[in-house]
Protein backbone atom coordinates (compact mmCIF):
# COMPACT_ATOMS: atom_id res chain seq x y z
CA UNK A 1 0.00 0.00 0.00
CA UNK A 2 1.11 2.80 -1.07
CA UNK A 3 1.42 6.47 -3.05
CA UNK A 4 -0.30 6.47 -6.72
CA UNK A 5 0.62 5.48 -9.77
CA UNK A 6 0.55 9.48 -10.98
CA UNK A 7 2.86 10.79 -7.96
CA UNK A 8 5.60 8.71 -10.25
CA UNK A 9 5.32 10.65 -13.32
CA UNK A 10 5.93 14.66 -12.07
CA UNK A 11 8.62 16.78 -12.87
CA UNK A 12 10.34 16.28 -9.80
CA UNK A 13 10.34 13.27 -7.88
CA UNK A 14 9.52 13.21 -4.00
CA UNK A 15 11.96 11.45 -1.91
CA UNK A 16 9.11 9.49 -0.69
CA UNK A 17 8.04 8.14 -3.70
CA UNK A 18 11.99 7.03 -4.33
CA UNK A 19 11.45 5.39 -0.82
CA UNK A 20 8.93 3.16 -1.63
CA UNK A 21 11.12 1.73 -4.54
CA UNK A 22 13.57 0.78 -1.90
CA UNK A 23 11.25 -0.80 0.36
CA UNK A 24 9.57 -2.84 -2.24
CA UNK A 25 12.48 -4.17 -4.75
CA UNK A 26 14.10 -5.02 -1.27
CA UNK A 27 14.09 -7.38 1.91
CA UNK A 28 15.56 -5.49 4.19
CA UNK A 29 14.36 -4.37 7.27
CA UNK A 30 13.25 -1.21 7.25
CA UNK A 31 12.07 2.09 9.61
CA UNK A 32 9.87 4.78 8.32
CA UNK A 33 9.16 8.01 10.80
CA UNK A 34 6.07 10.62 10.38
CA UNK A 35 6.50 13.22 8.59
CA UNK A 36 7.22 16.98 9.23
CA UNK A 37 4.64 18.01 6.93
CA UNK A 38 1.55 16.65 4.53
CA UNK A 39 -0.35 18.35 1.41
CA UNK A 40 -3.99 18.84 2.81
CA UNK A 41 -5.89 19.63 -0.43
CA UNK A 42 -4.17 17.35 -3.37
CA UNK A 43 -2.85 20.10 -5.82
CA UNK A 44 -2.61 17.40 -8.40
CA UNK A 45 -6.10 17.41 -8.54
CA UNK A 46 -6.14 20.76 -10.33
CA UNK A 47 -5.74 22.20 -13.77
CA UNK A 48 -2.47 22.83 -14.99
CA UNK A 49 -0.42 21.67 -11.66
CA UNK A 50 -1.18 17.53 -12.24
CA UNK A 51 2.90 17.04 -12.35
CA UNK A 52 3.99 19.57 -9.62
CA UNK A 53 5.38 18.77 -6.17
CA UNK A 54 3.23 18.09 -3.82
CA UNK A 55 2.40 21.41 -1.66
CA UNK A 56 3.42 20.35 1.75
CA UNK A 57 1.11 22.94 3.80
CA UNK A 58 0.16 21.51 6.71
CA UNK A 59 1.92 19.76 10.17
CA UNK A 60 1.26 16.18 10.49
CA UNK A 61 0.20 15.20 13.98
CA UNK A 62 -0.83 11.75 14.22
CA UNK A 63 -3.55 11.71 17.29
CA UNK A 64 -4.27 8.57 19.63
CA UNK A 65 -7.85 7.78 19.96
CA UNK A 66 -7.88 7.05 23.66
CA UNK A 67 -5.54 10.28 24.46
CA UNK A 68 -2.58 8.45 25.44
CA UNK A 69 0.77 10.49 25.28
CA UNK A 70 2.51 7.11 24.41
CA UNK A 71 1.85 3.60 22.93
CA UNK A 72 3.33 1.06 20.69
CA UNK A 73 2.27 -2.73 19.24
CA UNK A 74 3.52 -5.42 16.95
CA UNK A 75 1.96 -7.71 14.65
CA UNK A 76 1.56 -8.78 11.19
CA UNK A 77 0.53 -5.94 8.70
CA UNK A 78 -2.92 -6.35 7.16
CA UNK A 79 -4.96 -3.61 5.38
CA UNK A 80 -5.68 -1.09 2.69
CA UNK A 81 -8.34 1.10 1.39
CA UNK A 82 -12.18 0.15 3.24
CA UNK A 83 -13.69 1.12 0.07
CA UNK A 84 -12.40 -1.66 -1.86
CA UNK A 85 -12.01 -3.91 1.17
CA UNK A 86 -15.46 -3.49 2.52
CA UNK A 87 -16.55 -5.21 -0.75
CA UNK A 88 -14.81 -8.58 -0.09
CA UNK A 89 -16.34 -9.58 3.13
CA UNK A 90 -17.83 -13.12 3.46
CA UNK A 91 -17.43 -13.96 -0.83
CA UNK A 92 -15.17 -16.51 -1.81
CA UNK A 93 -11.96 -14.36 -2.17
CA UNK A 94 -12.40 -13.78 1.92
CA UNK A 95 -9.87 -15.72 3.29
CA UNK A 96 -8.96 -12.70 5.73
CA UNK A 97 -9.64 -14.55 9.29
CA UNK A 98 -7.75 -17.52 8.23
CA UNK A 99 -4.91 -15.44 7.32
CA UNK A 100 -4.56 -13.43 10.67
CA UNK A 101 -5.39 -16.37 12.58
CA UNK A 102 -2.23 -17.99 11.60
CA UNK A 103 0.23 -15.57 13.62
CA UNK A 104 0.68 -16.33 16.92
CA UNK A 105 1.85 -12.51 17.36
CA UNK A 106 -1.72 -10.93 15.76
CA UNK A 107 -2.33 -8.54 13.62
CA UNK A 108 -1.88 -4.74 13.11
CA UNK A 109 -4.39 -3.17 11.05
CA UNK A 110 -4.01 -0.20 8.85
CA UNK A 111 -6.94 1.20 7.14
CA UNK A 112 -8.10 4.17 4.83
CA UNK A 113 -11.19 6.02 4.34
CA UNK A 114 -11.35 7.15 0.37
CA UNK A 115 -14.85 8.37 -0.51
CA UNK A 116 -17.13 6.94 2.39
CA UNK A 117 -19.11 9.04 4.50
CA UNK A 118 -18.89 8.58 7.90
CA UNK A 119 -21.93 6.74 8.52
CA UNK A 120 -20.81 4.26 5.45
CA UNK A 121 -17.07 4.15 7.50
CA UNK A 122 -19.39 2.99 10.67
CA UNK A 123 -21.13 0.50 8.84
CA UNK A 124 -18.30 -0.82 7.35
CA UNK A 125 -16.40 -0.86 9.83
CA UNK A 126 -19.04 -2.81 11.73
CA UNK A 127 -18.99 -5.24 9.04
CA UNK A 128 -16.05 -6.51 9.55
CA UNK A 129 -16.01 -6.32 13.00
CA UNK A 130 -18.27 -8.68 13.02
CA UNK A 131 -17.52 -10.73 10.42
CA UNK A 132 -14.35 -11.87 12.98
CA UNK A 133 -11.79 -10.03 10.60
CA UNK A 134 -10.41 -8.14 14.35
CA UNK A 135 -10.15 -10.95 16.53
CA UNK A 136 -6.33 -10.82 16.51
CA UNK A 137 -5.97 -7.30 16.12
CA UNK A 138 -3.65 -5.96 18.48
CA UNK A 139 -3.82 -2.15 17.27
CA UNK A 140 -5.19 -0.32 14.45
CA UNK A 141 -3.36 2.72 12.16
CA UNK A 142 -5.96 5.08 10.19
CA UNK A 143 -4.79 7.34 7.48
CA UNK A 144 -5.60 10.55 6.59
CA UNK A 145 -9.07 10.98 5.30
CA UNK A 146 -11.13 14.45 3.78
CA UNK A 147 -14.23 12.92 4.93
CA UNK A 148 -14.35 13.75 8.35
CA UNK A 149 -17.71 16.03 8.30
CA UNK A 150 -20.02 15.93 11.27
CA UNK A 151 -23.15 14.44 10.73
CA UNK A 152 -25.02 16.07 13.05
CA UNK A 153 -23.45 15.41 16.65
CA UNK A 154 -21.73 12.16 14.88
CA UNK A 155 -17.96 12.67 14.57
CA UNK A 156 -14.95 10.92 12.83
CA UNK A 157 -13.79 10.07 16.47
CA UNK A 158 -17.16 8.65 17.73
CA UNK A 159 -16.92 6.50 14.34
CA UNK A 160 -13.28 4.71 15.32
CA UNK A 161 -14.74 4.96 18.99
CA UNK A 162 -17.91 3.27 18.92
CA UNK A 163 -16.53 0.67 16.02
CA UNK A 164 -13.43 -0.63 17.73
CA UNK A 165 -13.54 0.71 21.56
CA UNK A 166 -14.61 -3.18 22.38
CA UNK A 167 -11.38 -4.07 21.10
CA UNK A 168 -9.36 -3.16 24.16
CA UNK A 169 -6.66 -2.28 21.38
CA UNK A 170 -4.59 1.20 20.51
CA UNK A 171 -6.21 3.11 17.59
CA UNK A 172 -4.06 6.06 16.00
CA UNK A 173 -5.29 7.83 13.57
CA UNK A 174 -4.42 10.26 10.79
CA UNK A 175 -1.15 8.60 9.93
CA UNK A 176 1.20 9.14 7.18
CA UNK A 177 -1.01 7.23 4.75
CA UNK A 178 -4.88 7.79 2.21
CA UNK A 179 -5.13 9.72 -0.09
CA UNK A 180 -3.33 12.83 0.81
CA UNK A 181 0.31 13.20 0.11
CA UNK A 182 2.81 12.39 1.75
CA UNK A 183 2.46 8.27 2.24
CA UNK A 184 4.28 5.45 4.12
CA UNK A 185 4.34 2.04 2.25
CA UNK A 186 3.31 -0.69 3.70
CA UNK A 187 4.06 -3.84 3.12
CA UNK A 188 0.59 -6.60 3.90
CA UNK A 189 2.12 -10.10 6.01
CA UNK A 190 5.50 -7.79 6.68
CA UNK A 191 6.06 -8.03 10.71
CA UNK A 192 5.64 -4.82 12.28
CA UNK A 193 6.11 -2.96 15.21
CA UNK A 194 4.62 0.59 15.90
CA UNK A 195 5.32 3.03 18.52
CA UNK A 196 3.56 6.19 18.83
CA UNK A 197 4.52 9.20 21.30
CA UNK A 198 2.65 12.57 21.58
CA UNK A 199 1.77 13.25 18.07
CA UNK A 200 4.43 11.36 16.37
CA UNK A 201 4.62 7.72 14.93
CA UNK A 202 7.37 4.89 13.80
CA UNK A 203 6.25 1.99 12.09
CA UNK A 204 9.50 -0.75 11.62
CA UNK A 205 8.86 -3.86 8.95
CA UNK A 206 10.61 -6.52 9.33
CA UNK A 207 10.44 -9.27 6.14
CA UNK A 208 10.51 -12.79 7.98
Amino acid sequence: HGANLGGYGRKEIHESFLKSFEIISSRNDVTQESFELYESTPINWQDGKEFELPNLDSKVEYKNLFLEDKTSFRGRMIGGCIDVLKNIIGTSLDNTKKFCRQFEEGVIWYLENCEMSLCDLYRALWQMREAGWFENANGFLFGRTMRKNTINDFTYEDVLHDALNCLNVPVIYDVDFGHTQLQWTIINGSSGKFEYEQGRGKLEMKFL
